[in-house]
């Protein structure tokens, strides 16, 4: 893939291409956005431009090692956590090959793609200190090939804050022609003393005409379907990605978030166990995915209250459903449901014990379907 073939963002392309050819790249940046967005390939793309403008050696060899991801001048780190093969101090040295594999198969894969391609999706990603010490290591080295030197710290808000604290000098004050590109969904996540040091590149929602002229080349849909793509994913490619492929992970939210909303509606306790139980036995990043996934809904009620169609991102069998929970979502609970579902995911980052967590949820919910509309007799 090339800076080329990144889908959309032109204003972006421009001032990083400008950067290199004015020759004021800065030291330390913050691709911040959406997977699906193209943060992570466009961070990888730049890098491989800087690298190559500055070869020292054949730039036909440079490029191809950087499309391998193997210049020895470009490095990586990112989130990762034991396995049966890496039982202790992981770091992502142990999982490079893997993460090249992964890449290469989908530029625009998410964190959960990752962890499930490592096979730890039932844990948490994390950057640990040890992952900080062992990159550290690079910057503080002499380029090999380039006149610079590129560290990549993809998903940047998985830093724990040893090792934020531990790379917070070098991304502050790092060698001559080191360049950090941190890669990130949410900045808040991210502490603010390294915030504060780097210049923040916004990347926007994907256009819908770019990204429909992106799904057209790859998949043969009516106008028809396009349409919904478009509207389900809201300008996200790995989104789109997710439902061309019906990805389980969707059907799977759908009927868990189903049946939890109609055992809380019934009061099923016996039920309400089993499901906490269900749930908790998941991993941390499928319980957030999860809870996106309730937002969404909830978000998809509110609109059909309104009768708002044109702009309801609904498929399949999630219409009847939202059409008959719309009544228990209204301008009396609406930003109650949303704190809660934002707040447990906040705990779930923080390591709370889901099964507690969950049966809070539940209970607190259960009250909300409750509570009356202020604007009618519901």
């Amino acid at each position: 893939m090339d800076f080329k073939d990144l889908i959309g963002q032109e204003e972006i392309k421009r001032h990083l291409l400008q950067t290199i050819e004015n020759n004021r790249v800065p030291h330390a940046q913050l691709f911040l956005g959406k997977t699906g967005y193209g943060t992570l390939p466009a961070a990888i793309n730049y890098a491989k431009l800087i690298l190559c403008s500055s070869s020292k050696t054949d730039q036909t060899s440079a490029k191809a090692k950087c499309d391998k991801l193997i210049h020895p001048d470009l490095h990586f780190i990112f989130p990762v956590n034991t396995t049966t093969e890496v039982k202790k101090d992981p770091t992502s040295r142990h999982f490079m090959k893997q993460f090249r594999e992964a890449f290469h198969e989908n530029p625009y894969l998410d964190l959960n793609d990752w962890l499930k391609y490592i096979g730890i999706e039932k844990k948490q990603g994390i950057i640990n200190v040890s992952q900080a010490h062992d990159i550290l290591k690079d910057v503080y080295l002499k380029p090999y090939e380039s006149d610079y030197k590129v560290i990549i710290v993809w998903m940047a808000e998985k830093l724990n804050p040893a090792a934020s604290n531990k790379l917070l000098k070098a991304i502050e004050e790092p060698p001559e022609k080191t360049i950090f590109i941190l890669v990130a969904e949410d900045q808040e996540q991210i502490i603010s003393t390294i915030l504060s040091r780097t210049q923040i590149v916004q990347f926007k929602r994907l256009n819908n005409n770019v990204l429909k002229a992106e799904i057209a080349k790859h998949y043969s849909l009516s106008e028809e379907e396009l349409t919904t793509i478009l509207n389900l994913s809201n300008g996200d490619y790995h989104e789109a990605l997710r439902i061309l492929n019906n990805d389980e992970d969707v059907l799977f939210n759908r009927n868990l978030f189903v049946n939890w909303m109609r055992l809380a509606f019934k009061k099923d306790l016996v039920g309400i166990n089993k499901w906490v139980e269900e749930v908790s036995a998941l991993g941390r990043e499928k319980q957030k995915a999860f809870l996106q996934f309730g937002l969404h809904i909830f978000r998809e009620a509110m609109i059909f209250n309104y009768q708002i169609h044109e702009v309801l991102q609904l498929e399949g069998a999630e219409v009847k459903f939202v059409e008959n929970f719309s009544p228990y979502v209204h301008s009396g609970n609406l930003k109650a449901y949303m704190d809660l579902f934002s707040e447990g995911s906040y705990h779930i980052e923080r390591n709370a014990n889901s099964k507690i967590l969950f049966l809070d949820l539940t209970i607190t919910v259960m009250k909300l379907m409750k509570k009356k509309n202020p604007y009618t007799s519901i």
